[in-house]
């Protein structure tokens, strides 16, 4: 009975190990594909830049944006209605939001 849950035990870390190494490969391709969105909206125009940020999740936009350069992102913020604008910068800033 030992032995065989001292096998046991080797078959799960053997496939501890091999979801381990999937899930790094997996974490790679999304890193990779998420640097290649990221420059893709670095080369956009900041109005269609704009436009495809607001339909996004907001917290996929705020990703995207916190890996641009700040002169883009100034571009693209003032390329959308102030209010949203207003709310991405606070989100981007990490401060809770302020109540006027």
């Amino acid at each position: 009975l030992e032995k065989r849950v001292k096998e046991q035990i080797a078959v799960l870390k053997d496939l501890e190990n091999t979801i381990d190494e999937k899930l790094k490969k997996i974490e790679v391709i999304y890193d990779r594909r998420f640097k290649l969105l990221v420059k893709a909206f670095s080369e956009m125009r900041a109005a269609k830049a704009a436009a495809l940020l607001l339909n996004m999740d907001q917290d996929m936009a705020l990703k995207i944006l916190s890996q641009l350069k700040s002169s883009q992102v100034a571009s693209i913020l003032s390329a959308m209605p102030p209010e949203k604008a207003a709310a991405l910068s606070e989100a981007l800033s990490g401060a809770p939001p302020r109540k006027y």
